[in-house]
């Protein structure tokens, strides 16, 4: 009999092979670029993206990279009255081809996720999923997803 916990994981696994690719690409620039709205304030979001993937910066076939030179730029809240909580948002045309570059490899990532001699599981996905709708990104961010499958764990916990 497989675990409820190996049972979620491989289902998990088959969401995140049926996304497409330029769905992953585009969630990530639009939406994974700013942390979600529980840990930084609602006040940035994506004003504009490329219709397409598109590569920005070049890799050269032996592995060079060469993006601009840019500074991180360090964006400050307050987290308490005496303490802030200080981000760090690096270029755009960076993190686009970091998106790139996950979404057109992203069935090695998801093997690297997913390994098969391994049986560790999360509960917690980088990018939304929902079973409901298969090979669609959900709506829900990851931090949020993780309450949607405490209720779950429990029973999965229990059953195992």
């Amino acid at each position: 009999m497989t675990s409820p916990l190996l049972k979620h994981r491989e289902g998990i696994r088959k969401l995140a092979k049926s996304l497409r690719k330029t769905d992953i690409y585009h969630w990530l620039v639009e939406f994974g670029y700013f942390p979600e709205n529980y840990v930084l304030p609602p006040c940035f979001r994506v004003a504009r993206r490329p219709t397409k993937p598109k590569l920005l910066f070049v890799v050269t076939k032996n592995g060079k990279f060469s993006p601009d030179r840019t500074q991180c730029v360090n964006v400050h809240f307050p987290k308490t009255a005496l303490t802030d909580r200080t981000f760090g948002v690096i270029h755009p045309k960076i993190h686009n081809d970091i998106a790139y570059h996950l979404s057109t490899n992203w069935s090695t990532v998801v093997r690297a996720m997913f390994p098969s001699d391994s049986q560790v599981c999360s509960y917690g996905f980088p990018i939304p999923i929902d079973a409901k709708s298969p090979a669609r990104i959900g709506y829900l961010r990851s931090g949020w997803m993780i309450y949607e499958y405490v209720g779950q764990m429990e029973g999965d916990v229990t059953a195992a």
